[in-house]
């Protein structure tokens, strides 16, 4: 099942989101880089936040975020039932972020979810060249698989990677 993509319209909107989450994160860790803590404490809401509206948006579009889902997601290619759990466990980690629980094992799990997730979407890109949709925000604006969802998968790993490594180092 692929999903033609006809609109450069919703992928600016799309890019122009993304560059706001990014430019408010990178504002803020300037104006408190002095303080680390702050800073996690900042990421980890904003992974908890961006969890959240990702996994609402996803489950408004629940049928056809598993449809596109599983053309792209390498776990979900092999088991169907992740698809139909990805959004809930994004939710999940949102709350985790937001209210700090499960510190280690909540970062393991979200840099294996995204990183696998970068894998499938960097492999998609190259095969599809953006065939098909990314179900990241379900059937609510359609997007292409693009580098903006390999950026967002990797960034996303990387932030989960630090608060590991952070964790022992601090």
């Amino acid at each position: 099942m692929h999903h033609n993509v006809n609109t450069k319209k919703e992928y600016a909107k799309f890019l122009a989101l993304i560059l706001a989450i990014f430019a408010t994160a990178y504002f803020i860790t300037l104006v408190f880089q002095h303080n680390a803590s702050f800073a996690m404490t900042y990421m980890q809401h904003l992974m908890g936040v961006f969890f959240i509206v990702f996994g609402g948006f996803q489950l408004l579009g629940y049928k056809s975020f598993i449809g596109m889902f599983v053309e792209y997601d390498p776990i979900a290619k092999r088991a169907k039932f992740y698809a139909h759990a990805y959004p809930f466990i994004g939710l999940l980690l949102g709350v985790l972020y937001l209210f700090d629980i499960g510190g280690i094992f909540r970062d393991l799990v979200t840099a294996v979810i995204m990183l696998i997730g970068a894998y499938g979407v960097w492999n998609t890109i190259q095969e599809k060249k953006n065939q098909i949709h990314c179900a990241c925000l379900g059937n609510i604006i359609k997007l292409p698989l693009s580098m903006i969802t390999l950026v967002e998968d990797i960034a996303m790993g990387l932030m989960a990677v630090f608060s590991i490594v952070y964790a022992f180092i601090m």
